[in-house]
């Protein structure tokens, strides 16, 4: 039948992978010179596949024998790719009960696990392929192969079962730890004045990581016994790493800078909780959206508030010592959106009442930096670290586990409007739906209260 196409239909990349030079120079594949009578003399038992190339973004096509592999068709598509779980990835993996075993993930990453495998010769005619009507035989697995997972898993279990038994290989196993430090070049001449002749630091040099006593072991990738193998000049020009051991003591004086990012980490562990628990509560189908006031799908809630901030009447209040007097509120956006979700937590509370049980529900907000703060527990942000404690907090007390989700600025087009300013009686909402938000109930409290009141339930 005459299509009017003048042109052959070019062949299609599974049903005619391209030539394998790469295999062939790399010794992953061989060419069986006799072609079917060679392998019918060479085995008794022997199997030729049907050819196959998985077409992957980033990688170059890899040739399989297997058709249920990810990649060779359209119905086959496995993730390829993984990358380090999330605070919510780690939620949804957690056992239903407390356990008190330590739960830790180890992942082997081998290039070309399946290439580095090699076939025994009495099996390698199982594994045979045809291109082009040259027959080829695998020397290697090939891409897809199941026992490659097998073997590499075998093989991450001895390296953890004979781990111990290696010990006495070591020749430093018991020795003190060596600690490189970079030294600026231009202090190279008061370094080496500072060093005796067999290479011990006799005075502070400005530098926690050495202090004095201790033995300079290598300059650079050079390994020096004396004073006089150190050059007068510096190796370096940019920075020189020298490799030192101070077996007098395991105490680091640290420098005052040292301590300053000590206490900068301090306050990155301080922005999460003290105790929290990773048993996710029953999800209630409750969905809360603000910038930084709540648009419609909070009336059900049957509450709004109102968020006018400025810097002059936050600056007084304990909950925000960080926030300068003439600062611009717009500058720690951040910081309120996230304080607005802590009063969605509060309008949530209300409306199930004292005395209920745990909840976990999704909340929206259009703020990367409060979305992704919430998600991983920390934050090194100024202001954001410290409500972000308040809200983890407040979760608590109140029972409510929230998820944020991350929605576009474009659909909270009510919230924007409060923000603004705009009557709510234009946005459809009704004076008594107002709820002022005590803004000091977010604080962090002495304890944290866990179980309902018991006045709750007198009467």
């Amino acid at each position: 039948v005459r299509l009017g196409i003048s042109s052959p239909i070019p062949p299609c990349k599974v049903m005619a992978p391209p030539a394998p030079p790469e295999e062939l120079a790399q010794g992953w594949i061989a060419i069986v010179p006799g072609g079917d009578d060679q392998l019918r003399r060479e085995y008794s038992v022997s199997a030729v596949g049907k050819l196959g190339v998985v077409l992957a973004e980033g990688r170059p096509p890899r040739l399989v024998v297997d058709s249920s592999v990810s990649g060779v068709t359209c119905h086959t598509a496995l993730p390829n790719r993984s990358c380090n779980p999330t605070l919510t990835d780690v939620f949804s993996s957690m056992p239903l009960s407390d356990s008190l075993e330590r739960l830790v993930a180890l992942v082997l990453d081998v290039a070309k696990a399946h290439r580095r495998i090699l076939i025994r010769k009495q099996d390698r005619g199982l594994l045979c392929f045809r291109h082009k009507n040259v027959l080829y035989q695998c020397t290697t697995l090939n891409f897809g192969a199941r026992v490659s997972s097998f073997f590499w898993a075998r093989a991450a279990g001895l390296l953890v079962t004979f781990r111990p038994s290696l010990a006495p290989l070591y020749s430093d196993q018991h020795a003190f730890l060596p600690t490189m430090t970079a030294l600026d070049p231009q202090r190279w001449s008061d370094f080496r004045s500072k060093l005796s002749p067999d290479l011990r630091l006799l005075h502070h040099i400005g530098l926690a990581a050495l202090p004095p006593g201790s033995r300079i072991l290598r300059i650079g990738q050079t390994y020096v016994c004396s004073l006089d193998e150190l050059p007068p000049l510096p190796v370096d020009s940019r920075r020189i790493w020298i490799q030192s051991a101070a077996p007098h003591t395991g105490i680091c004086i640290l420098s005052e800078e040292s301590c300053l990012v000590l206490r900068l980490w301090l306050d990155l562990a301080a922005s999460g909780t003290a105790c929290r628990s990773l048993i996710r509560p029953p999800r209630i189908e409750c969905e809360a959206l603000q910038t930084p006031a709540p648009p419609r799908p909070l009336r059900d809630l049957g509450a709004l508030f109102d968020c006018q901030m400025d810097a002059n009447s936050f600056s007084g209040i304990r909950m925000f010592p960080w926030l300068p007097s003439q600062a611009s509120v717009q500058s720690y956006i951040s910081s309120w959106e996230l304080l607005a979700q802590c009063a969605l937590v509060h309008l949530l509370h209300l409306l199930l009442g004292p005395g209920h049980r745990p909840v976990h529900c999704i909340f929206r907000c259009d703020n990367a930096a409060a979305e992704s703060s919430s998600w991983k527990g920390l934050s090194m942000a100024s202001g954001l670290c410290s409500i972000l404690r308040s809200f983890f907090l407040f979760q608590q007390r109140c029972r409510i586990s929230v998820h944020i989700d991350h929605v576009p600025g474009i659909v909270n087009d009510v919230a924007d409007a409060l923000c603004r300013s705009t009557d709510p009686a234009h946005l459809g909402f009704k004076p008594q739906e107002e709820v002022h938000i005590d803004w000091l109930a977010f604080c962090d409290w002495p304890q944290l209260s866990l179980f309902p009141d018991p006045a709750h339930f007198e009467g």
